[in-house]
């Protein structure tokens, strides 16, 4: 790039020193010249725009040591050289100081109208300014010509027009022709679109270049301004480039209408090309500004209209880029957010959203990225005191031409205290159940629970064809245990009981108090032999864990009946009933019972 600034100042000064001297020749212009002229500071302020603020000096230093080189070698003075090296450098400094600061314009996520007219005001007024008086001091100074006159002005002029024409061309160019801004262009089905309108554009010039008439010369910025309203700068921008280069290019040639108008002098020519191009840009981007300011990308013109509705309808309304930095937001965001609402401008909406919720937003930049809207969608935000607030949101992309950044318009509800209700009403719900199906003392499900879980075992089995195990715990007298210890006493029991119980149960099976100090265990999937196992274990544990506290520490033991529902078995071998299961388990209970206790015991089959 510095190579490049360099050869292009060692052609400028071809058209510069025009001004008639005892030591400067007058040579006669070319494509080159006419195309260089001023493309020096804007390649330096493209280069400034794309590093940061503290490898500016370096970068001018090489620029400017570069340059002053390759002229002095091409035959200028070493003062001309450097004088000329340093003046587009100091151009190149305004413009990149003023155009910096706007990181969102300058990296292509915004094209407001403030950004592209603050633009066209340095670009086509003071930074070719500076470049125009300056530059006309050095050489003048360096040939002898009088300061100031006609000659000078005349060069003042033609190199301001030159600078200018530069610098709006190249840089919307640089920064708009971008791979994003073409996938996008790509992904909205305007590609084809683009590139044939800009064909038709160019045809269009070609045609008016081949004749000397002044007037068809009006019709060419229609087809821009087109391009601008259908596929956007990413095709206005090279049609504009090379419209410029053709016009130069038959304008320096000696044929077309401005050498016509200028008499047939390719000078004045080639400065009324220029400044018909450099009219044809301004009013390009201007009416890119006024497009995007009338879509509301960033000025509104009905702004305190549009803020009073805002405000008084109750929600969060924001404006967001596509990548999902806050532009705008109502000042309600200071109550809901529970930090001021200038804090949210600038910060991505990852910045405010709950980690936890981060999953639903990039869901939601996903579909808006892929054309559609978002909403209602409920996510927690977090404000500067580290509050939640729950808000519904609505998100919808719009696009103000075919290759401009989305611009997120939501519209957030804030149901902060909607949840609150639902989460009262959730542990109010959670209470009940608990209430209905819990026992109070031992914490396991009921017998109403039990009921319903041996229905639906029951039904899995027979889908399934797996065997379903139903076994029937009662501790062995109880009654007396009561009677000696009391019922407090009475109630540690059963809860040493159903502790052991639970100890040594899959997370499938489910234990439930029956009634009284009887307990129901299910077994799904378990055969015959499993259940024998699981009986023989909890005879066991029942056995390790003694009831009481101290020295009133009781051995307690329980007595089991099993049995087991085959659906897949001959018709006699299991019980047919879910009913019938549960009889026999009881009676094999009982069993175990008369046998003296402390044991288990199979249903007969």
């Amino acid at each position: 790039m510095l190579g490049l600034a360099g050869l292009v100042l060692a052609v400028r000064v071809s058209l510069i020193t025009e001004v008639p001297s005892e030591r400067v020749a007058a040579p006669t212009p070319t494509l080159g010249t006419t195309a260089a002229i001023g493309a020096a500071s804007t390649v330096e302020l493209l280069l400034l725009l794309g590093l940061p603020r503290s490898r500016w000096p370096a970068t001018l230093a090489a620029a400017v040591a570069v340059s002053a080189l390759v002229l002095a070698l091409g035959g200028a003075g070493w003062l001309a050289a450097v004088g000329l090296a340093a003046t587009d450098a100091a151009a190149a400094v305004l413009a990149a100081a003023l155009l910096a600061g706007n990181t969102a314009w300058r990296r292509g996520d915004a094209d407001d109208a403030r950004s592209w007219l603050r633009f066209l005001g340095v670009g086509a007024v003071l930074s070719p300014l500076l470049s125009a008086v300056a530059s006309t001091v050095v050489v003048t100074a360096d040939s002898g010509t009088a300061w100031p006159g006609a000659e000078t002005a005349r060069l003042a002029g033609a190199q301001f027009v030159s600078a200018a024409l530069a610098m709006c061309v190249l840089v919307p160019l640089a920064l708009r022709m971008r791979p994003d801004r073409i996938r996008r262009l790509a992904a909205r089905g305007r590609l084809l679109e683009a590139a044939g309108t800009a064909v038709m554009a160019v045809v269009a010039l070609s045609i008016v270049l081949a004749q000397p008439y002044v007037i068809p010369l009006f019709a060419l910025p229609i087809p821009l301004v087109v391009v601008v309203f259908r596929i956007g700068l990413v095709g206005a921008t090279p049609t504009m480039a090379i419209s410029a280069l053709m016009v130069l290019a038959a304008t320096a040639a000696g044929t077309g209408p401005f050498v016509t108008m200028a008499a047939d002098s390719r000078h004045d020519g080639i400065v009324l090309a220029q400044l018909f191009l450099l009219g044809g840009v301004v009013m390009m981007l201007t009416v890119c500004a006024l497009l995007n300011r009338r879509g509301g990308m960033s000025v509104f013109a009905d702004e305190d209209l549009l803020a009073l509705i805002a405000l008084n309808s109750g929600d969060l309304v924001f404006l967001a880029s596509e990548g999902g930095r806050v532009r705008y937001v109502t000042r309600y965001s200071s109550a809901s957010l529970h930090r001021p609402a200038r804090d949210l401008l600038g910060a991505g909406w990852r910045t405010v959203v709950h980690a936890d919720d981060l999953p639903i937003v990039d869901a939601a930049a996903a579909t808006l990225r892929d054309g559609g809207d978002v909403g209602p969608v409920t996510v927690r935000l977090v404000g500067a005191d580290n509050q939640h607030t729950w808000m519904t949101v609505r998100l919808r992309c719009t696009y103000v031409s075919g290759d401009s950044p989305g611009q997120v318009v939501g519209v957030g509800h804030d149901v902060t205290s909607v949840r609150e209700h639902e989460h009262a009403l959730a542990a109010q719900t959670a209470r009940l159940r608990d209430l209905a199906d819990i026992d109070p003392l031992l914490r396991i499900p009921n017998r109403r629970v039990f009921t319903e879980a041996l229905a639906e075992d029951w039904r899995d089995a027979a889908a399934t064809g797996t065997a379903l195990s139903l076994l029937v715990v009662d501790v062995d007298r109880f009654k007396r245990f009561n009677d000696r210890f009391g019922h407090a006493a009475g109630d540690r029991c059963l809860i040493t009981v159903a502790a052991a119980v639970r100890a040594i149960l899959r997370p499938t099976d489910l234990v439930a108090r029956y009634g009284g100090e009887e307990f129901a265990v299910l077994l799904p999937r378990t055969g015959a032999v499993g259940a024998a196992e699981v009986a023989h274990r909890l005879c066991q544990a029942v056995r390790a864990a003694r009831a009481g506290e101290g020295h009133q520490a009781e051995t307690v033991t329980v007595s089991i009946g099993a049995a087991t529902h085959y659906p897949a078995g001959r018709s006699g071998e299991s019980p047919g009933t879910a009913d019938e299961l549960f009889e026999a388990a009881d009676a094999a209970m009982y069993q175990a019972k008369r046998a003296g206790g402390d044991r288990w015991a199979a249903a007969s089959p």
